[in-house]
C-alpha cells in the first residue's frame, strides 16, 4: 500500500482563495484606479483651460528667471536689516535714543573699555 494514499486529504476551506473573488477584487481595484484617473485628468484639464488658480508669480514656468515673491521679499528684507547695521537712525526721538553702524558700536565700546582703567574684583 502507498503511503500518500493513506493520509486524508487537507483540510482548508476552498472559498479562501477562490479566484473568483481574487479576480472579482483585481477588477475593482482596477476600476478605482481608472476612475481616479479620468477624474484627475478631467480635473486638470478644467484647470488648464479656465482660469489659472497660480499667477505667473507663483509658477516655474519661466525657469530660474523668474523671481517668486519670497525672493523679492527677502531681497528687500536683506535690504532693510543692511541699512539699520550700516546706517543711522532714530530708535526714539522724543528720548533721544539713536541706532549707529555695528562697526562704529564696536569701535566705541573698544576705545571706552581701553581708557578704563580694569576694575577688580574682591
Amino acid at each position: 500500500m502507498n503511503r500518500t494514499e493513506s493520509l486524508a486529504p487537507p483540510r482548508y476551506e476552498p472559498v479562501d482563495a477562490s479566484p473568483r473573488y481574487i479576480i472579482l477584487g483585481g477588477g475593482v481595484l482596477a476600476l478605482g484606479v481608472a476612475l481616479s484617473l479620468l477624474v484627475a485628468a478631467l480635473l486638470y484639464r478644467e484647470g488648464d483651460q479656465g482660469r489659472r488658480v497660480f499667477s505667473t508669480e507663483q509658477s516655474f514656468r519661466h525657469g530660474p528667471a523668474e523671481k517668486t515673491g519670497i525672493a523679492r521679499d527677502w531681497a528687500e528684507q536683506d535690504r532693510l536689516v543692511q541699512e539699520h547695521l550700516h546706517g543711522y537712525g532714530w530708535v526714539d526721538r522724543p528720548a533721544g535714543i539713536v541706532h549707529i553702524p555695528v562697526d562704529r558700536a564696536l569701535d566705541l565700546i573698544a576705545s571706552e573699555a581701553a581708557t578704563k582703567p580694569e576694575e577688580r574684583h574682591p
